[in-house]
Protein backbone atom coordinates (compact mmCIF):
# COMPACT_ATOMS: atom_id res chain seq x y z
CA UNK A 1 0.00 0.00 0.00
CA UNK A 2 1.43 3.65 -0.72
CA UNK A 3 1.92 5.88 1.90
CA UNK A 4 -0.80 8.60 1.27
CA UNK A 5 -3.28 5.22 1.35
CA UNK A 6 -1.69 4.15 4.48
CA UNK A 7 -1.36 8.17 5.95
CA UNK A 8 -5.31 8.26 4.48
CA UNK A 9 -6.48 5.06 6.09
CA UNK A 10 -4.96 5.79 9.45
CA UNK A 11 -6.68 9.66 9.11
CA UNK A 12 -9.79 8.15 8.30
CA UNK A 13 -9.41 5.44 11.38
CA UNK A 14 -8.51 8.42 13.79
CA UNK A 15 -11.84 10.03 12.26
CA UNK A 16 -14.60 7.13 12.94
CA UNK A 17 -12.76 6.71 16.46
CA UNK A 18 -14.03 10.36 17.49
CA UNK A 19 -17.12 9.86 15.14
CA UNK A 20 -18.01 7.32 17.57
CA UNK A 21 -16.99 9.48 20.70
CA UNK A 22 -19.16 12.15 19.38
CA UNK A 23 -22.11 9.61 18.98
CA UNK A 24 -21.43 8.67 22.79
CA UNK A 25 -21.50 12.50 23.77
CA UNK A 26 -24.58 12.82 22.16
CA UNK A 27 -26.16 9.98 23.40
CA UNK A 28 -25.22 10.39 26.93
CA UNK A 29 -26.24 14.30 26.41
CA UNK A 30 -29.90 12.78 25.55
CA UNK A 31 -30.01 10.44 28.19
CA UNK A 32 -29.25 13.32 30.93
CA UNK A 33 -31.55 15.96 29.27
CA UNK A 34 -34.45 13.13 29.15
CA UNK A 35 -33.47 11.95 32.64
CA UNK A 36 -33.69 16.49 33.58
CA UNK A 37 -37.18 16.23 31.76
CA UNK A 38 -38.50 13.49 34.27
CA UNK A 39 -36.97 15.09 37.39
CA UNK A 40 -38.31 18.36 36.55
CA UNK A 41 -42.20 16.68 35.67
CA UNK A 42 -41.70 15.13 38.78
CA UNK A 43 -40.68 17.95 41.18
CA UNK A 44 -43.63 19.76 39.14
CA UNK A 45 -46.45 17.06 40.28
CA UNK A 46 -44.26 17.39 43.54
CA UNK A 47 -45.22 21.23 43.76
CA UNK A 48 -49.08 21.11 42.57
CA UNK A 49 -49.18 18.09 45.38
CA UNK A 50 -48.04 20.08 48.25
CA UNK A 51 -49.90 23.57 47.13
CA UNK A 52 -53.05 21.58 46.97
CA UNK A 53 -52.55 20.25 50.48
CA UNK A 54 -51.47 23.60 51.70
CA UNK A 55 -54.62 24.93 49.97
CA UNK A 56 -57.02 22.08 51.85
CA UNK A 57 -55.34 23.14 54.80
CA UNK A 58 -55.77 26.60 54.80
CA UNK A 59 -59.37 26.50 54.05
CA UNK A 60 -59.88 24.23 56.97
CA UNK A 61 -58.37 26.38 58.89
CA UNK A 62 -60.65 29.37 57.24
CA UNK A 63 -63.45 27.18 58.39
CA UNK A 64 -62.57 26.71 61.95
CA UNK A 65 -61.86 30.46 62.11
CA UNK A 66 -65.43 31.29 61.07
CA UNK A 67 -67.19 28.48 62.99
CA UNK A 68 -65.39 28.73 66.28
CA UNK A 69 -63.74 31.96 66.11
CA UNK A 70 -60.60 30.72 67.04
CA UNK A 71 -57.91 28.73 65.11
CA UNK A 72 -56.15 25.36 67.27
Amino acid sequence: MSRHKVLASEGLNVLTEHLKRVRSAAVDAKTAADALDDAEKLLDTEIKGLIAELRTELEDLTNEIIITGTAT
